[in-house]
């Protein structure tokens, strides 16, 4: 069960409508996935406004650095090492990358969110403790139900509108 103040903190990251969600993460790595596992489940409710590490985020940064004028957030979604309990999670600004081991992305984070965040719009992580690591293995169940209660948090929010 998430906590009552990081719900808060989830929601408070979160411009019902005008918040864009990346999920990030190597499928090949148990619990490394669970930001894209998100993610997926999040494309359904919510379509235009969500990616992942395998969409076109080169284009997407371009976009919102130039002509996404109606984005005030953006949540990176991932598995970090924060040296939280397993099966934990937070909300952190895009500046605290750099004191947690993140997964090997496809793309600079740390460049990325500074970008953004210059055209004046809020970066958040939504950081995920991993239970394990290891190839070739699922994510783990608690893991795939504190995925769901995230998202059912911020399908809340974005319909709170």
């Amino acid at each position: 069960m998430i906590r009552k103040e990081i719900i808060e903190k989830i929601k408070k990251a979160i411009v019902p409508g005008r918040t864009i969600y990346i999920g990030l993460g190597n499928p090949y790595r148990g619990d490394d996935a669970i930001g894209l596992y998100i993610a997926q489940k999040l494309k359904a409710l919510l379509k235009d406004r969500v990616y992942d590490e395998f969409d076109d985020l080169d284009t997407l940064i371009l976009n919102l650095f130039n002509n996404m004028k109606d984005v005030e957030a953006v949540v990176f979604i991932d598995a970090v090492d924060a040296q939280l309990q397993p099966c934990s999670i937070d909300v952190f600004p895009i500046s605290d990358i750099s004191s947690f081991s993140f997964s090997t992305h496809k793309f600079p984070l740390d460049i990325y969110g500074a970008l953004i965040e210059s055209r004046g719009i809020r970066v958040s992580v939504l950081g995920i403790q991993p239970s394990q690591l290891d190839f070739n293995n699922e994510i783990t169940q608690c893991l795939k139900s504190l995925a769901e209660q995230v998202v059912g948090i911020i399908n809340e929010r974005e319909i709170a509108r």
